[in-house]
């Protein structure tokens, strides 16, 4: 049954003058598979009511007039005292059901899209509304995820290269002490940029007691040392001084560049 002939089928039984029907329609447009669907007519005013469902893209199942879900619900309806209707024929499935005089239209939401034709008449002529339904099988919505983000920017201080220069000046005889504090000044570089030290002055502070006992454990000559001990602390004290070193990290940054170069 095609639009044009649902409308023709309501027949009009008075011709004195009023007011044209009014349709209004409320329910859901789109729903899960499974779902119930109730669409609402109620507030519709109109003598006379008839729906069509367009299911020719819903895979209903019951191809030979069962029905199925629809069957189930016009027993349970009829048995709750509902006046029900149950439009269709005998060709195909049971699509849809009425109740309330034909103001509301239940159906089973196979997936697909469902297609309502509402079509109210009285003396005045007839109108017609439709509403769609989306039916489809949802899964939850995948979680959020994270912006990807740049990874933090490792600052540089162009330190490796002046050590070079310091090391130099340290007296042969005790040039195979720079392994020793290569290691020590790369712990405390670690500790800095993981935080355990959590100011730039403890950075400071735990730099120089690693060397001061280096020096009193003897595995560094404090005299052979000296130049590349002042060295070493004008550079920090000249980035410390120009904002370059504002955080125990930057101090532990600048402090492993400085055991690289060893």
């Amino acid at each position: 049954m095609n639009l044009r002939a649902l409308i023709f089928a309501l027949f009009l039984t008075s011709v004195c003058q009023g007011e044209p029907p009014v349709l209004d329609i409320k329910g859901p447009t789109t729903a899960r598979s499974g779902d119930i669907i109730v669409l609402d007519a109620s507030g519709s005013v109109a003598d006379h009511y008839n729906w069509l469902v367009d299911v020719s893209s819903v895979d209903v199942p019951g191809g030979g007039g069962d029905g199925s879900d629809i069957s189930t619900m016009v027993s349970q309806l009829k048995a709750l005292g509902y006046n029900v209707q149950s439009p269709g024929d005998d060709s195909g499935p049971l699509t849809h059901i009425l109740i309330d005089g034909g103001k509301k239209v239940i159906t089973a939401s196979y997936p697909g899209i469902w297609r309502f034709y509402l079509a109210g008449s009285n003396s005045e002529g007839v109108v017609q509304k439709s509403w769609t339904v989306k039916i489809g099988t949802f899964t939850p919505d995948s979680p959020p995820k994270d912006d990807p983000k740049d990874p933090p920017k490792i600052p540089e201080f162009g330190l490796a290269d002046q050590v070079s220069g310091w090391v130099s000046k340290v007296p042969a005889s005790s040039q195979s002490q720079k392994s020793t504090l290569k290691e020590s000044l790369h712990k405390v570089g670690t500790d800095c940029v993981n935080g355990v030290h959590d100011t730039p002055d403890a950075c400071e502070k735990a730099v120089g007691e690693v060397i001061l006992q280096l020096v009193s454990s003897g595995k560094l000559n404090s005299s052979d040392w000296s130049s590349f001990g002042q060295s070493l602390n004008l550079a920090f004290t000249a980035l410390r001084a120009t904002g370059s070193i504002k955080t125990p990290q930057d101090y532990g940054y600048a402090v492993l560049e400085v055991a690289g170069g060893l």
